[in-house]
Formats: C-alpha cells, structure tokens, sequence
C-alpha cells in the first residue's frame, strides 16, 4: 500500500509511507529506499530522526563487513537520501560520518555528489570541499561530476567555491587543486556564464588577469575572459600573455579575439558564413603598447598585430581604422626592430 501512496498521494499519505518504509520486514533495505527516494522526487520533506532511524537499521548489517567494497550495495544510494532530510546539517554531518567509518573510496562517490550539490544548507559546500580535497589522484577521476554537483547547488557561494581554483584569495576554496584538462574547460564554460550575469564576478575574473598567476590558473582565467568575449574583457585577457610560457597565446583567447575582429555573417539560407571585418581599436592600442614596453609580452603582441593585419589584407579594413595601431602615440609601425 505504501508504494501506490508514493505514486498517488504523497504528500498526504507521507507518514503512513514512512511508517511503510520503517517495517522491520524489509532485510536488505530496497524497498525502503524506494519509499524514501518517492518521497524526494514528490517534493516531500522528510522527518530527519525518522529517516536516521531507517538508515541505521538498514546499515547495521552493513557493519560486520568492515570497510566499503561493493560499489553495488545499498550503502551509497541510502547515503543519497541523507541531504533532503528537513534539517539538512544534520543529514550532512549523517552522510560524514558514515563515509569515514566506511572508509568509501573518492571514486565510489560519484552519486553521492550531486544528492550533495543539492543541499541548501552550506554544510553541503562544505562536504563538497572536503571530499576534493581527500585525495587529489582519486579527485581527477570525478573532477568533472563533481563540478557538476557544484553548479547545481542552490547556495549562493557554490560559484565562490568554482572560482576559487583561479582566485588564492576565496576563504576555505581550492586555488591550488589541480583538474584535468576536461574539466578545466567545463569550469572554465560555467564560470563565463555565471559572470556574464554577474558584474561583481566578471570585474573580479578582470582583477585577477592583470595579477601574476599560475599555468593552470592562467589557462582557467583566458578560458573564461573568452566566453566572456566582450572588448573590456579580451583587453584584460591580454594580461595573459606571455612569451616564457609553454603556450604564450592561449588558443581560447587567440579564438576570441579572432571573432572580435572578424564578424562572422550568416550567408544565405544554409548554415554557412561570411567573414567581415569589425573594428577593434582598443585592442590594437592595448597591443602596440605591450610590443614597446612590455619585454615579456611583445613578441607575442607582435605576432597578434601581425595576424591582425593579415586579417585586413585578406578580408579588408573597416573605413574607421587607420593601419597603425596607436597613430597618435608617434611611435613607427611596423616596428624598426622585431622583439627578441
């Protein structure tokens, strides 16, 4: 009777469900799971003293097997259910506990993180850190769904916590914590997005081109100025260049500034087009003074300059840009002598 209350009236019938779920009749805890799993999806709260009572009896058996070895178990998905308890600290510091004397490896984990993610409370964030910071090898493995857990939590410092691979000074972050390359660049896409509506983020990711920085954090930062892509932002991303680096342009920000100076036009009724020129004085002037006075960044401004007028020469100049970058600078264009 309980599971037809969950498909038909959960919401009125929650405690006689519950009382379903609590019968000792249920030796390996599926079925009260399933009652328990009804309820979240039908938006129900549930009791936290009920549901801790359940979890117990179902993990008591658990406990004479000794640390977690079968990622098929019962173990984690109960431990699912811990974050949508009516107080969500506790199910948190629940789902804490029995992760360490369970021993359950990072890699086990995967589900456990976005029933984490959604957590309202900060204590969820909290776990979230914890659990990346347990083991880095194992945290390459679920770096990506982990990202993913954070991106959908409902907390307002979730996109703190994101931004704090590229940002040293975010309290309690994770600068410093390395992601594979995958997942850097989905990070990199999420953050683009979230400053994009937010100015304060996008005016911190600018701050934080200009400040020295490191490889990881510079290809995180360029990433993301260049799904950002407006003027303001690519002239802070120029910071990022650097010609004692392994990749001196990165190939977003190259990309990127591509597109700023070439519009790319539908053609026709098809899913072709055509490449015009836009003009971008801005950036030109940003690059003439990085090639004279900036040793470090001016042989790569040297070659964005050049591309850019390769660009002009193949698909023209627009009428309000004068061939030198910075006419009234009076400095001579092309340069007398090339950057070492």
């Amino acid at each position: 009777m309980a599971k037809v209350l969950v498909g038909i009236d959960p919401h009125r019938s929650a405690d006689l469900i519950l009382e379903g779920a609590e019968l000792p009749m249920w030796t390996n805890g599926w079925p009260s799971l399933a009652l328990l799993e009804g309820l979240i999806f039908s938006g129900q709260g549930l009791p936290t003293t009920r549901v801790f009572g359940i979890v117990d009896a179902v993990i008591a058996p658990l406990r004479n097997r000794g640390p977690f070895s079968n990622t098929n178990d019962i173990f984690v998905p109960l431990l699912c259910v811990l974050p949508f308890v009516d107080k969500p600290e506790l199910g948190i510091a629940k789902m804490r506990e029995l992760i360490a004397e369970f021993c359950l490896p990072l890699y086990s984990q995967r589900s456990l993180l976005a029933a984490i993610g959604q957590c309202p409370h900060p204590d969820g964030l909290s776990l979230l850190r914890e659990l990346a910071l347990q083991s880095e090898s194992g945290f390459q493995n679920v770096a990506r769904e982990w990202l993913e857990a954070v991106t959908s939590s409902p907390h307002p410092r979730a996109k703190l916590l994101l931004l704090s691979f590229a940002d040293p000074e975010v309290t309690n972050g994770l600068f410093g914590l390395n992601l594979p390359e995958y997942a850097g660049d989905f990070l990199a896409a999420r953050l683009s997005i979230l400053a994009r509506a937010d100015e304060d983020l996008s005016n911190r990711i600018l701050v934080l081109a200009s400040q020295s920085t490191l490889p990881p954090q510079r290809l995180i930062l360029a990433h993301v100025i260049a799904g950002i892509g407006s003027p303001k932002a690519l002239i802070a991303g120029l910071n990022l260049i650097d010609d004692t680096a392994e990749r001196p342009i990165p190939y977003e920000l190259a990309r990127a500034l591509e597109d700023l100076f070439l519009e790319k036009r539908p053609h026709g009724s098809s899913n072709s087009y055509t490449l015009v020129p836009r003009e971008a004085g801005e950036i030109k002037i940003r690059l003439f003074e990085l090639l004279k006075h900036d040793p470090r960044r001016a042989r790569s401004a040297y070659y964005l300059l050049g591309r850019i007028e390769e660009w002009r020469l193949e698909y023209g100049r627009p009428s309000s840009e004068p061939r030198h970058p910075d006419y009234e600078s009076a400095e001579s264009w092309p340069p007398v002598n090339e950057p070492a």
